[in-house]
């Protein structure tokens, strides 16, 4: 993302420029429209859109045989409506990123690494709380962790509007969990969920002082629900004592830090985490509209998916992959990992584009081992429901050939450390709540 948001290419070098939106890292324009459309709009098939000369798709446009949309029809269609990421793009957006091949020199690559909280510092200390709208919308992506109250993209802003009955909301000694956001920025993800969430405890960290101020300044900032403090988590451990925690939120938060520091972050993270505790993450993913900008841009990569802004900042995009190994690799349980790709629309220069984001749900074991996917520790779950099925049933065949009736079988109780997480969310299980 740059921040002065310059007119960019996304078909050709030599033709057609276009201005977009800055991305969710840089503008509130995006955020506040996903916000608001994002949740009732309806799953595309991922067909073939235009390409004509009236109505522009830049990856469709290097397909050979590009089919005619109806001009009513795209007028029907919604913006940020889901799109499935299918073949044909990812082909071309493959290519174009395999095209670009010039990157920063090592010396530059190691002085904006050794300044990356400065110019973060930078960024806070200019735009202060005025650049990003706040994200109400991740209790809704991510509903069975932070929307305790039920709420819908119609009730969300009620919500919100309301003053906060201390009555109805906790302490850290009352809380019935325990929340911390690494890369919390001012406040954007942290306060809309505390109105959400109130028997959420929230703890917020980021390793820029002037965002911590803002967020100690805000209105809405109140140490009997959240505390904030400044840590740098790619190079020291969390400076301040913590309870064992049941969650932790990094919302595009790790694609600032770079690759080789990611695993470090990832292993502090879960030393903080209660067994059984999760990781809910959201961050930019691979070919998303902004990694294609930076192609027509040289001299902005640093590495593969990895480049630099022009106020110094720095964004790494995320395949689903990548994202999955570097949590097992560290001992999470994934959960879920998915792509979000939405399209929009810009009716004015008749053109698609594509945002692609990629989200997660990571969770440390109850046991506290190592596990090195989701799929070992399913099917072992798996096998050992089947086995118990079938030696419950062959004492069940047994005792009917002897007393010649059914007979009642006692339900096994599954006892779990009362100190691990609430939480117990496991692929293909079901929900354990302590």
């Amino acid at each position: 993302m740059d921040n002065n948001n310059n007119d960019n290419d996304l078909t050709t070098n030599e033709s057609k420029k276009i201005k977009v939106d800055q991305d969710e890292q840089g503008s509130a324009v995006q955020e506040g429209s996903e916000d608001k459309q994002s949740h009732n709009s309806k799953k595309r098939t991922g067909k073939v859109h235009a390409v004509t000369e009236d109505w522009v798709d830049p990856f469709y446009k290097f397909t050979e045989k590009p089919s005619v949309i109806d001009p009513e029809r795209v007028d029907d269609e919604k913006n940020w409506a889901i799109v499935e990421w299918d073949q044909a793009r990812e082909s071309v957006a493959k290519s174009v990123l395999e095209s670009e091949t010039q990157s920063l020199p090592t010396e530059e690559k190691e002085r904006y690494e050794q300044e990356a909280s400065e110019h973060w510092e930078k960024f806070y200390s200019f735009h202060k709380e005025k650049f990003f709208r706040d994200r109400t919308y991740l209790h809704l992506e991510f509903a069975e962790y932070l929307n305790p109250l039920g709420a819908d993209r119609d009730s969300t802003p009620h919500i919100l509007s309301e003053e906060s009955d201390p009555s109805t909301t906790c302490t850290l000694a009352t809380a019935s969990h325990v929340v911390l956001e690494a890369g919390c920025g001012v406040g954007n993800t942290a306060f809309p969920l505390l109105k959400l969430n109130p028997q959420k405890y929230f703890y917020v960290f980021d390793f820029s002082p002037s965002a911590i101020n803002l967020v100690k300044t805000n209105p809405l900032y109140n140490e009997s629900r959240i505390s904030a403090f400044v840590c740098d988590i790619a190079t020291q451990d969390i400076p301040v004592p913590l309870p064992p925690v049941d969650m932790v939120l990094m919302v595009f938060f790790l694609s600032a830090v770079s690759f080789e520091k990611m695993p470090g972050v990832l292993k502090r993270v879960y030393s903080c985490l209660k067994p059984g505790g999760i990781v809910l993450f959201r961050d930019y993913g691979l070919y998303d509209m902004t990694q294609m900008r930076f192609v027509f841009r040289q001299g902005r990569k640093i590495d593969d998916n990895f480049y630099l802004r022009a106020d110094g900042t720095r964004a790494y995009y995320f395949s689903v992959e990548t994202l999955s190994k570097l949590f097992e690799d560290q001992g999470y349980v994934k959960i879920r990992a998915k792509y979000d790709c939405r399209e929009l629309k810009n009716r004015k220069r008749k053109l698609s584009m594509y945002r692609v984001w990629v989200q997660g749900v990571f969770q440390k074991p109850f046991d506290g081992s190592s596990s090195s996917s989701s799929s070992t520790t399913t099917t072992t779950t798996q096998t050992t429901e089947t086995d118990t099925l079938e030696r419950l049933q062959k004492k069940k065949n047994k005792g009917k050939k002897k007393k010649k009736k059914k007979k009642k079988k006692k339900k096994k109780v599954l006892c779990v450390d009362t100190t691990a997480s609430p939480f117990f969310w496991l692929e293909g299980t079901s929900l354990l709540v302590l």
